[in-house]
C-alpha cells in the first residue's frame, strides 16, 4: 500500500501545527487584549456611572465581600464544574458513537449518554437561571 505522506512530511507538519497551537495559546491572548493602561482620557459615560454609583452608596474602592458575593462564587465555579463535566461527557459519548462500527449495543449506550448529558446541560442551565433571579431580585 502506497502512502501519501512519508514520514519526514508527518513530522514536519507535526512540527508546524504544534508551533501554530503554541502560538495561538502563547502570543494571540495578548493581542485581544482591550485597553490595557490609562491613557488619560477620561471617558465621559464611565464618568456619569461613578457619580450614578456613588449617589447610590456604592464606593469606589470597596473591599466588602457580601453574602451574594460569596454565594455567587461558590455556586458559579460549581456550575463551571458541571459544565466541564457536561464536555467531558459529550466528547466520551461521541467516541463511544465513533468507535462502535455499527454495534448496536454501543450505539444505544453512546446515545444515551448524549441524551442524559443534554438533560444535564439543561438542568444546568436551568439551576443557573435560579441563582441569577435569586441573587438579582431576592437578595440585595
Amino acid at each position: 500500500m502506497n502512502l501519501i505522506f512519508d514520514k519526514g512530511k508527518i513530522y514536519a507538519m507535526r512540527i508546524f501545527f504544534m508551533s501554530l497551537v503554541f502560538f495561538s495559546l502563547a502570543v494571540l491572548p495578548n493581542l485581544t487584549l482591550a485597553q490595557t493602561g490609562n491613557t488619560g482620557t477620561k471617558n465621559a459615560l464611565t464618568e456619569k456611572m461613578k457619580l450614578v454609583a456613588e449617589g447610590a452608596g456604592y464606593a469606589e474602592n470597596t473591599d466588602a465581600t457580601t453574602l451574594r458575593k460569596i454565594f455567587g462564587s461558590a455556586i458559579g465555579g460549581f456550575l463551571s464544574v458541571l459544565g466541564v463535566m457536561f464536555l467531558i461527557f459529550i466528547i466520551y459519548a461521541g467516541y463511544t458513537y465513533m468507535s462502535a462500527h455499527g454495534e448496536e449495543e454501543k450505539v444505544k449506550k453512546s446515545l444515551a449518554t448524549i441524551r442524559q448529558a443534554i438533560i444535564g446541560l439543561i438542568i444546568i442551565i436551568s439551576a443557573f437561571a435560579l441563582w441569577a433571579f435569586v441573587a438579582t431580585y431576592i437578595i440585595k
